[in-house]
């Protein structure tokens, strides 16, 4: 099922039955650029990850420390990524982690995976930077085995279940596609 907010993927993801919510235009040009600018010190390949934390986690491509959401100059747009998910899902979310990857569409870069750990139950895919013509979006494993893309437009959000199996996908030409990924759980309310 996906609910359609001002924007794409409500007949692809009722199709391929993905529980998925888009929504576009989410940041001005200025600054989605800015968040390219700014993240490119901050990205790290799987090798360097293992040589300074002493990390093995597999990743494809170049990314970044799972607390991005820390940064002072990634917390205010992360921010407004997890309002946007609250005002969608009616519900007050807190961020467990969040990310940006650099991928350039290599086959050998698949890399199947859900987000189950620490009560994650949603999960947030931003697109900073792709291709409008190849591969732009993410690729989703139904419970038959089947793989289908769910389109998505540069500077859109995309917000799914977190058990879905899923990768960003191959493209046949290379390019740089960067994303911000953010892992979302419902928030703990103390009552007096």
């Amino acid at each position: 099922m996906v609910m359609k907010v001002d924007g794409v993927n409500q007949m692809a993801a009722q199709v391929f039955n993905v529980k998925a919510i888009s929504y576009d235009n989410v940041f001005s040009e200025e600054r989605r650029k800015r968040m390219i600018r700014d993240v490119k010190p901050l990205l790290y390949t799987k090798e360097e990850w293992s040589e300074f934390c002493n990390n093995t986690k597999m990743f494809p491509g170049k990314q970044t420390p799972y607390s991005l959401h820390k940064d002072p100059n990634f917390y205010q747009p992360i921010l407004e990524l997890q309002l946007r998910a609250e005002d969608i899902l009616k519900q007050r979310l807190e961020v467990v982690g969040s990310w940006i990857n650099l991928t350039w569409g290599k086959k050998k870069d698949i890399c199947w995976h859900t987000h189950t750990h620490s009560g994650v139950k949603y999960s947030v895919v931003y697109y900073i930077k792709q291709k409008p013509w190849f591969s732009n979006g993410t690729m989703f494993r139904m419970s038959n085995g089947q793989e289908r893309i769910i389109r998505t437009k540069q500077n859109s959000m995309l917000l799914f279940d977190s058990t879905q199996q899923h990768t960003a996908p191959s493209s046949p030409i290379p390019f740089e596609r960067y994303t911000l990924a953010m892992d979302l759980r419902p928030k703990l309310t103390i009552s007096k």
